[in-house]
């Protein structure tokens, strides 16, 4: 399933204001995702010759940068990233002036964000609905089904708001991170309401999954356990979270797997895009 004339498109701007598009240089990725409320997800995204108009307009405290790419023989360039954006350098060699921007996907919200909050007796589902009001970035909380918990005599905090969804989350045993600027919920389990990546030798998949050794970070165990990594043209909707079902001589076919992590990169003049995966079985 050769594909070839890979597109990449960058947005720089203001959040809901127009911004600095450049899809007419040659550009450069690399992108990792994880499932974990941790660390920030990240990418570093190198433009060649922007001009000193465009250089003089990124302003790296203030803007979010959006990435897409993808194959013009398919459906052209697709959201694979967005995030604010941490740092901006220029360097110079002999022909070139070369920006790379890095950028980290929520990073002010994980960061930054703070709230209090007071609740006479409600449940973490009540909970996270209310603070979600107050967040203002989409998520997928309705579509996950869990086990509720009641604090029957009330629940206040104050501080980090990533330190109190990590702890409301923890009553109920799902988890939380920040993908493409939206919260993202997701249990250790196949999710009936997403489509699956159909991921084999005719989809996509270069090479053969290689086993590996994962770890459970997103139930703070450390024990090792049996996954896979796997490798294919670039996958623009793949999340950590989401599900595969990966066909393969050594795996057999159709297997149910997790996604833990993503890696894209993509190179719009040499038009090697990619993603690896790192996926477990249910």
């Amino acid at each position: 399933m050769p594909l070839f004339n890979g597109k990449i498109k960058v947005i720089i701007g203001k959040p809901n204001q127009d911004g600095i598009l450049v899809d007419d240089l040659y550009i450069r990725f690399s992108c990792q995702k994880n499932k974990s409320s941790v660390d920030a997800n990240s990418c570093s995204i190198d433009i060649y010759n922007l001009n000193e108009d465009r250089r003089n307009a990124i302003n790296e405290k203030e803007d979010i940068l959006i990435l897409e790419a993808g194959y013009a023989e398919e459906y052209g360039a697709e959201r694979i990233f967005i995030g604010d954006i941490t740092s901006v350098t220029h360097r110079y060699d002999v022909n070139n002036i070369i920006t790379t921007i890095d950028v980290k996907d929520g990073y002010n919200f994980i960061t930054k964000d703070k709230r209090a909050v007071s609740f006479a007796s409600a449940s973490v589902k009540q909970m996270l609905n209310s603070i979600l009001e107050d967040v203002n970035l989409k998520s997928n909380l309705a579509l996950i089904n869990f086990s509720d918990f009641k604090f029957n005599y009330g629940y206040s905090y104050a501080g980090s708001t990533k330190m109190l969804l990590d702890n409301l989350t923890s009553f109920v045993g799902i988890n939380w991170s920040v993908q493409n600027n939206e919260i993202f919920f997701d249990k250790n389990e196949f999710l009936d309401y997403q489509v699956a990546i159909i991921l084999n030798k005719y989809t996509g998949m270069t090479g053969s999954p290689e086993r590996i050794k994962t770890k459970k970070t997103e139930t703070n165990d450390d024990k090792n356990i049996n996954g896979w990594q796997v490798s294919s043209l670039l996958l623009p909707h793949a999340l950590p979270g989401g599900n595969v079902l990966l066909s393969s001589r050594i795996t057999g076919d159709n297997k149910r797997m997790k996604i833990i992590n993503v890696q894209h990169t993509g190179d719009n003049i040499d038009g090697n895009f990619q993603t690896d995966l790192e996926v477990r079985a249910l």
